[in-house]
């Protein structure tokens, strides 16, 4: 394709989703205070990137079938718990509801700042 004679555009390659910029966030984040310099290689990064798109592809097939089994239509986070109960096993099980509990409630105090932060925003202009 050209839009001028002699030149040429180059179309973008598609690229597939990846988990590769957050986990190398991720890995700064809980080893910032390290004294090594400790880095993750390519097939390191690709092999974690792998397991996480496994990981959520199984908790998609999880989650529609706990759907189907409940009948309903909706992704709710009982049959997400439910989903995720299926796919863990012993104390993780047991414990996973407990970290996505706290999650849920920092994500919405999150969520609540920045609202509450436009809305005095607002009243403030």
């Amino acid at each position: 394709m050209s839009d001028k004679p002699g030149r040429t555009i180059k179309k973008n390659k598609s690229q597939e989703p990846s988990f590769a910029i957050y986990i190398g966030k991720l890995h700064k984040q809980v080893h910032e205070n390290d004294s090594n310099d400790l880095t993750l290689s390519s097939g390191t990064v690709g092999a974690l990137d792998a397991m996480a798109e496994y990981t959520i592809d199984l908790l998609a097939r999880n989650s529609k079938f706990a759907m189907g089994y409940a009948g309903g239509k909706t992704l709710s986070t009982r049959v997400l718990a439910g989903a995720a109960g299926l796919m863990l096993s012993g104390r993780l099980r047991d414990e996973a509801p407990e970290y996505a509990e706290a999650a849920v409630v920092k994500l919405r105090a999150s969520l609540d700042a920045k609202e509450q932060k436009k809305r005095a925003k607002r009243a403030g202009a």
